[in-house]
């Protein structure tokens, strides 16, 4: 059994490194759940007896859903946030074309008095209306065409399943990959010092990815 060899395991993604858990999950490999294995040393310490254990298999059960839950409470979080904006401008949409429709109606000025309460709009009663509902309109026409393209993209984006990297069957592959992914999130992130993937955790590791995520929406706007 286990708890006879007194191990001691990681069992959390705020300790495990990226770099052991994809090993895992590469290779089934469990002895990486193991804090004292050193995948350098072959001798007494290798824990080989431990490689193919049913108990380290369920730990990196639980693991891969703490790991999976992780990506999905991002993934939420950015999908909340883009429908924020969404709402927020199709009711700032709305509300301004509903006064202008109401004032096309009635003709009363008072109404368009609610323009300038929209963010982002503004309107003077004391000036020439005709002037502003024009720029107004050409403002809303704007806003139109954001929306579209903001919908659509939402729709695109969240519509389709994640883009998961190819299956790896070449350890010394994935290994090369993710320690360019480590690159890359340190270049563009500017992180200052460098991302080992063998001491960064998971919970770290979905954290930069989330970063970088979100500064390369803002990029592409």
């Amino acid at each position: 059994m286990l708890q006879t060899k007194q191990i001691s395991l990681f069992k959390k993604c705020s300790e495990i490194s990226i770099y052991a858990f994809f090993m895992i999950s590469q290779t089934r490999d469990y002895r990486y759940l193991i804090r004292e294995f050193d995948e350098n040393v072959i001798d007494g310490t290798d824990f080989t007896s431990y490689d193919n254990s049913k108990e380290l298999e369920l730990v990196f059960s639980e693991l891969e859903k703490e790991y999976k839950g992780l990506l999905a409470d991002k993934k939420m979080l950015r999908k909340e946030k883009a429908l924020f904006f969404i709402i927020e401008l199709n009711t700032r949409f709305s509300l301004a074309t509903e006064a202008l429709s109401l004032y096309a109606k009635h003709k009363e000025i008072e109404i368009l008095k609610i323009l300038d309460s929209v963010d982002g709009l503004s309107f003077d009663a004391e000036k020439d209306v005709t002037t502003q509902i024009k720029k107004i309109t050409g403002q809303l026409f704007g806003w139109k065409n954001k929306l579209k393209i903001m919908e659509s993209n939402f729709k695109k984006k969240y519509n389709i399943s994640d883009d998961d990297d190819d299956d790896i069957d070449d350890t010394k592959d994935f290994v090369s990959i993710l320690d360019k992914k480590a690159l890359y999130l340190e270049v563009n992130l500017e992180t200052g010092y460098k991302i080992d993937i063998k001491k960064t955790s998971v919970t770290r590791w979905v954290n930069l990815e989330d970063m970088n995520k979100q500064k390369m929406d803002r990029i592409n706007g």
